[in-house]
């Protein structure tokens, strides 16, 4: 339950339970870690949303296009400004289906897949030195946390697009 209260000098604030403001102070700093690594990537010529496009076709390889909308919730016309400017950047390609002429699934260019790999190694490279920061035990403990809540989100907490990805593996 939140409560609304005031303060001394007429302003309000919220009055949390001790395990939302625990979940709470977890967002504001996991959000403060994406803009920290926004910032970081900010000398490349993609955006982070762009970048974690080209992070999923890095790990799917190919992929339709309202695949990648419900893989990282993204607005289907923002998704299309960005899959043009791929496009268009020679980055990725179009090719059509096999099994339905009409669907068309997009993969790197030889070009952009080596672009995204460099963006990628970058990446890497800044998220190690993070965890090089922390001793062999405290890097264990860190990432155990974050497989824990991976876990029990995603087996009791649903939040993205529900739809089913395409799988295009056969």
């Amino acid at each position: 339950m939140i409560v609304v209260e005031s303060n001394f000098l007429g302003g309000l604030y919220l009055m949390m339970p001790k395990d939302t403001k625990t979940i709470n102070a977890f967002i504001k700093y996991f959000l403060n870690y994406v803009t920290y690594l926004e910032k970081e990537m900010s000398d490349d010529t993609f955006n982070f949303n762009e970048i974690r496009i080209l992070f999923e076709l890095l790990e799917k390889e190919k992929m339709y296009a309202k695949d990648i909308e419900n893989q990282l919730d993204l607005d289907k016309g923002y998704t299309s400004r960005i899959l043009k400017k791929f496009m268009d950047e020679n980055i990725i390609q179009k090719d059509q289906s096999d099994d339905d002429k009409r669907l068309f699934y997009l993969s790197f260019t030889d070009a952009g897949k080596k672009t995204a790999e460099t963006i990628l190694a970058k990446y890497e490279a800044i998220i190690n030195t993070d965890l090089e920061k922390l001793t062999a035990k405290e890097q264990k403990s860190f990432i155990s946390a974050i497989e824990t809540i991976q876990k029990i989100h995603d087996k009791k907490f649903v939040w993205k697009k529900t739809e089913e990805p395409t799988d295009l593996s056969e």
